[in-house]
This record gives C-alpha cells, structure tokens and sequence, in this order.
C-alpha cells in the first residue's frame, strides 16, 4: 500500500475506440478487477455495486473485465452490474497478472497512490475499511452504524 498505481489503457466495453486511462488522477478511484468465468468474482459482485452505489458521488468506480471480448457479447449482465464496465485487452502488459489476480478490489487516491487491496473474496469489514478509507471523514464505529443498517442485498 502506498505504491503508485501504474496507468493502464482501458477501452469502454463495446467501444474499442473509446479509450481510458486508469486510474483517473485526481480522483479517487475504486477499481475492481474481475471474470465472469471466476466464481469469487461473482461473489463479489454485490459488494461491489453496493460500494459503487454509496460512493458513486464521491468516487470513481471502474469496473475492468478480464474477459474475451466475443465472448462477452454472449453474457447478459444487464441489470446485473452497476458500475461502469471496460475492457483490458489481453495484449495490455497487465493482463497476465489480473487475470491470475482475479478478483482484486483496488482504492486509489487522487494522486494515484494504492490505499486499499485485495485480491480474493470480499467481506463486510472490508466493504466498512473501504468505504471508510474512500469517504476520510467518516469513523470506523460510524461507517459500522452505517453498513450494518443499509448492507442488505
């Protein structure tokens, strides 16, 4: 933690030419790395749309799919996911290491230092430590109140 985060180039899901860099600097970014084929990825996916939908004011929430790209035309996510979806192409130097890596939830402060890491299955401490760390202003004890209160799926 602490380390900087390296830019990588991301294009929108079926937007090949609409490319992105992330992080976006001076933003804080939530990142999650993941497969539709790797189970602990879909197990992470109701936390993962329940931080965006509490951060997404506050938060850049980017959600980047380890994936061939035919073959996610044939998946139906709509509904599914809410956060915003981009593509890492295999080629990206990255990608070997995501996609072993996966699932991996990264926060990212606006200087595009990494305060928060994980790879693995997510539990409700993390989703508390998360939002916390992305939010700075909250307690531990506070942001607890909170997520017992609204974490339901």
């Amino acid at each position: 933690m602490g380390d900087l985060f390296p830019p990588i180039i991301a294009s929108k899901l079926f937007d090949k030419k609409d490319l992105v860099q992330i992080p976006i600097r001076n933003e804080i970014n939530l990142i999650f790395l993941f497969s539709f084929e790797c189970i602990p990825c879909n197990d992470n996916i109701n936390f993962w749309n329940r931080l965006f939908l509490n951060l997404k004011t506050k938060v850049n929430t980017i959600g980047i799919i380890i994936e061939d790209r035919q073959r996610l035309k044939t998946l139906n996510y709509n509904g599914f996911i809410r956060f915003p979806l981009f593509f890492l192409h295999k080629r990206n130097p990255f990608f070997s290491y995501f996609k072993t890596n996966a699932p991996l939830t990264i926060l990212i402060d606006e200087a595009g230092k990494i305060e928060f890491i994980k790879k693995g299955n997510l539990d409700i401490d993390d989703f508390i430590n998360i939002r916390s760390i992305a939010l700075n202003n909250l307690s531990l004890k506070e942001a607890k109140l909170w997520s017992l209160k609204d974490l339901t799926f």
